[in-house]
């Protein structure tokens, strides 16, 4: 650290991420570097940019808005940049969730138990961690503070930092095939752990699957729908 300035392995420390990730960030131009004299580094008030950014890119956010995001969080302003973020999450969510429709239909169309079945299936699991997510990120959006600078106890800081929940529920537009997909998954999921709560709803919104374990039967929700058992605590419900 020379003249106030962080090198990239002091921010690192600083944000709590590795390294060779926040190099990955500063090629993208997220941070962007400062030069005094002859040195490059990082002012420390990108330290809780750089790891609210990574918390964002790990939501699947693309670099454009990464970039958006950044530029509000320097500037200060939570409620503008909060707004943004919400809106980002939410198309994210709608792609992640329209992913694992199509995963669903192409397992179904591959058959039951053939390995292309198994694939589709397996990959369907890992979206549905990150719709779990998406879902925990959102809802702490919508409740958290309203206005003030962007920081440490900001409303995006908080959101971003949110658990990840016991339950999940996973939206689709309504589509006879697939409601009897989601049905019959639902069906062998209860067969195989019936102390689990399987519920497909069908209503004006379209399909939804809701998937719940108790506290102590955590770690089986990651058998389900891919969460990791480590990661598991509240549940949540969002659009």
């Amino acid at each position: 650290m020379t003249a106030g300035l962080l090198t990239l392995t002091d921010l690192a420390a600083e944000a709590g991420i590795p390294a060779p990730r926040l190099r990955q960030l500063a090629e993208t131009g997220l941070p962007p570097a400062r030069r005094d004299g002859d040195r490059l580094g990082y002012p420390p008030a990108e330290v809780n940019t750089v790891r609210a950014l990574a918390g964002a890119e790990d939501l699947g956010l693309g670099t454009n808005t990464l970039g958006a995001l950044a530029a509000g969080w320097r500037n200060g302003e939570c409620t503008s940049t909060r707004r943004r973020l919400a809106d980002a999450v939410a198309t994210r969510l709608d792609q992640v969730q329209a992913e694992i429709a199509e995963r669903n239909r192409q397992a179904v169309e591959a058959g039951s138990g053939t390995a292309a079945w198994a694939t589709e299936i397996g990959g369907s699991a890992s979206l549905s961690e990150d719709a779990a997510r998406l879902q925990a990120v959102s809802a702490a959006l919508t409740t958290a503070a309203q206005d003030g600078p962007c920081g440490d106890n900001c409303g995006c800081t908080a959101a971003l930092a949110a658990d990840t929940p016991d339950g999940v529920a996973l939206r689709f537009p309504f589509d006879v095939d697939l409601a009897g997909t989601l049905g019959r998954l639902a069906a062998a999921e209860y067969r195989c752990c019936s102390f689990g709560s399987y519920t497909l709803v069908v209503d004006g919104t379209g399909l939804r699957l809701e998937v719940r374990m108790p506290g102590e039967a955590a770690g089986m929700l990651a058998a389900v729908v891919g969460l990791p058992a480590t990661e598991v605590s509240g549940a949540t419900d969002q659009p």
